[in-house]
């Protein structure tokens, strides 16, 4: 990563833990520059002056690998304008009303929440309004503007979340 960040406009990253490392990939004019394990699962950015939008593809448990990955943008990376949150899709089949937090537990929740607290922080400092969608192509209906408001409660509730 550090080779390439200089010119890395536009990150996409793929966590999948169903198998036995998570697969990463950053794409910069549409490559695919490498996949990396495990044990490199979150990225220092703050070298990655010519960022301009960054979309995280988290499974919950890889969830604190983005807000890591986000802590690590400065000031300096004046370019960035969007930042997109795909919720897997297990998340948004929980039907209106489900207490979420119960179901993922509360050491999942917190990391989403985590998240969260770091969206809100990049609308203050910076003006970038978070977009969140679903992992696999579904109609915003529901039951995912529901999930993402319990994932993401203060962003949905002060009305800065586009959702995708």
């Amino acid at each position: 990563m550090a080779r390439c960040s200089h010119t890395l406009e536009s990150l996409d990253v793929t966590y999948d833990l169903c198998r036995t490392s998570i697969r990463i990939c950053a794409h910069a004019k549409n490559l695919i520059l490498f996949p990396v394990g495990l044990e490199s699962a979150s990225f220092n950015l703050s070298k990655a002056t010519k960022l301009r939008d960054a979309v995280f593809r988290p499974e919950s448990e890889g969830i604190e690998y983005t807000t890591t990955t986000l802590q690590t943008i400065t000031p300096e990376l004046r370019e960035l304008r969007q930042i997109t949150i795909y919720v897997p899709y297990y998340l948004t089949r929980y039907k209106v009303g489900t207490d979420i937090r119960q179901s993922l537990g509360e050491a999942a929740f917190r990391r989403w929440s985590a998240l969260d607290r770091i969206l809100v922080q990049f609308w203050e400092s910076r003006s970038i309004r978070p977009r969140v969608g679903c992992a696999i192509l579904v109609e915003i209906g529901q039951n995912v503007e529901y999930c993402i408001g319990c994932l993401f409660p203060e962003i949905t509730k002060r009305g800065i979340v586009d959702p995708v």
